[in-house]
């Protein structure tokens, strides 16, 4: 996925966000001189604000960017900390696009679409904008590569965050707090709590849509003091009309790879197989040498035992023809006695 810098960049569009930016040629070279312009602009039109961006020990608080505000005389809110950083607006990019927050909520099952392999493509995109960037850059913007457990560690900050700032827009408008108050409390918590409504909510209440009068709502949409019912109608409109598009368009498709992943399954257990059936053979052949060369041993055993008995017979027989001897000996020498006395 590849990441244009700023000089470059034209109109990028998404499912559920849309992102434009005009420049001048004349403002193309100088580009370079600021901190982060060449990142992909997310929802809003952002810029750094060098003058306001102060030295601090936490290197997520280095970060400052001045965003427009969603209404045309309202004032430009600041995105500061992790919001700010290039690598997590790069992310935020990623995930405002419908189908990429879909895949990483919902991941598939098949090869390519379970959870592990969308944290690495994050990490393909999130590590090729940093290798985009000179060494001088990744030193001032202190970004380091990501792993997936990066991914997973900005994730789950995201959702806290936005989690923590239901919690508060909740508190806040029973207090009777304000609309632009409201505004200011989210902002300090999660600068992009309307985009992230449009993925978390719009996925919570097409899952699990609870009754709009009920007392213990769960859903973001239905209890979202923020949107108003056509955003809350738009939204599940375009969730609806996903879904059907999906699935009437990718019928055929679908059956079609359900006769390929079948027929594929049905060619593997054949030469599933046949590869025991040749195993079989092979250890039925091995069983047979083995049963061959057991009898060997057997014969050779008796041979051993045999031969054993026969030396031991000789033996005998060897012992006995000594005693004889010295029999005769005893006798030839009495009789040579015997001789010496006439």
């Amino acid at each position: 996925m590849p990441i244009r810098r700023a000089g470059n960049r034209g109109n990028t569009s998404g499912s559920g966000i849309g992102t434009s930016q005009n420049n001048n040629n004349n403002n193309d070279d100088d580009d370079s001189d600021h901190n982060g312009d060449d990142l992909p602009i997310i929802t809003h039109t952002l810029e750094v604000n060098e003058e306001e961006e102060e030295e601090d020990e936490d290197e997520d608080d280095d970060f400052v960017r001045e965003q427009e505000s969603d209404d045309d005389d309202g004032p430009a809110k600041k995105i500061t900390g992790v919001w700010a950083k290039p690598d997590v607006q790069v992310l935020l990019k990623w995930l405002f696009a419908v189908e990429n927050a879909k895949r990483y909520i919902k991941p598939g099952t098949t090869p390519g679409t379970k959870l592990i392999d969308v944290q690495k493509e994050v990490v393909e995109v999130v590590n090729a904008f940093i290798a985009s960037q000179s060494e001088e850059e990744q030193r001032e913007k202190k970004l380091k590569p990501w792993t997936r457990e990066t991914v997973k560690a900005k994730f789950r900050y995201i959702k806290d965050q936005y989690d923590k700032c239901i919690k508060v827009r909740k508190k806040t408008i029973n207090n009777d707090t304000d609309e632009q108050t409201l505004r200011d409390a989210s902002d300090d918590i999660c600068p992009y709590f309307r985009e992230l409504s449009m993925i978390f909510g719009a996925q919570l209440a097409r899952n699990h849509p609870p009754p709009r009068d009920s007392s213990d709502q769960t859903s973001f949409l239905a209890n979202e003091p923020d949107l108003e019912e056509r955003d809350v109608e738009k939204v599940m409109a375009e969730f609806t009309e996903a879904i059907r598009g999906d699935q009437s368009a990718g019928l055929d498709e679908g059956r079609r790879r359900l006769e390929q992943e079948t027929k594929f399954q049905r060619d593997m257990i054949e030469r599933q197989w046949m590869a025991i059936d040749r195993e079989r053979q092979a250890l039925d052949s091995e069983k047979e040498e083995w049963m061959q060369r057991k009898e060997e041993i057997k014969l050779d055993r008796k041979r051993l035992v045999d031969g054993l008995a026969d030396l031991d017979r000789r033996n005998m027989d060897r012992e006995d023809l000594i005693r004889k001897v010295a029999k005769y000996e005893t006798i030839l020498s009495g009789r040579a006695g015997s001789n010496s006395l006439f």
